[in-house]
């Protein structure tokens, strides 16, 4: 039982660690602008840097949709090849709630078993994720649990890449 608990938490940390890169990377390329992946992804979550509220006004599938277009083949795909896994089982729910988790970090009153597992840590609270608001933007980027998020922000995890990244305007 312990050794399933402890699988279980490995993939929440994966899934927590690769919210992180997808947020890091809609935050920092400068491709805004180009076909589908600007509109659809790139300029959402530009806005919600400004407007935090404004995609909490979105419908579920607005929402969540473009995380299941890129989650669900990763998934897919691994479990056609490596098989059934605790570990990976936790991190594909975690891949595929990341939108809808930073989307209760950010409504003023979420659903009580959210608040729940907020309060508990198991998914990112308002509290926690409120120090990603703020300028510069440049810590707080895991949002499934944010469990990583000290470690990394103490570290300045998110600061070389930033400055190494190439600045990309057009394809």
């Amino acid at each position: 039982m312990f050794e399933i608990v402890g699988q279980l938490l490995i993939g929440w940390l994966i899934a927590d660690i690769v919210s992180g890169f997808a947020h890091f990377l809609e935050d920092n390329l400068d491709i805004e602008h180009w076909p589908v992946i600007g509109p659809l992804i790139i300029a959402p979550n530009r806005r919600h840097h400004d407007r935090p509220l404004a995609f909490a006004r979105d419908g579920f599938l607005s929402r969540n949709g473009t995380t299941w277009l890129a989650a669900l083949p990763l998934v897919a795909i691994w479990f056609w090849v490596a098989g059934f896994s605790f570990v990976w089982l936790s991190a594909s729910i975690g891949m595929l709630m990341a939108s809808q988790i930073h989307y209760w970090a950010h409504v003023p009153s979420a659903p009580l078993p959210v608040r729940a597992a907020q309060a508990t840590g198991f998914f990112t609270s308002p509290a926690v994720h409120y120090r990603h608001h703020r300028p510069p933007h440049a810590c707080g980027y895991c949002v499934v649990s944010g469990w990583l998020n000290p470690w990394l922000d103490a570290v300045r995890f998110w600061t070389v890449p930033a400055a190494l990244m190439p600045r990309v305007s057009a394809l």
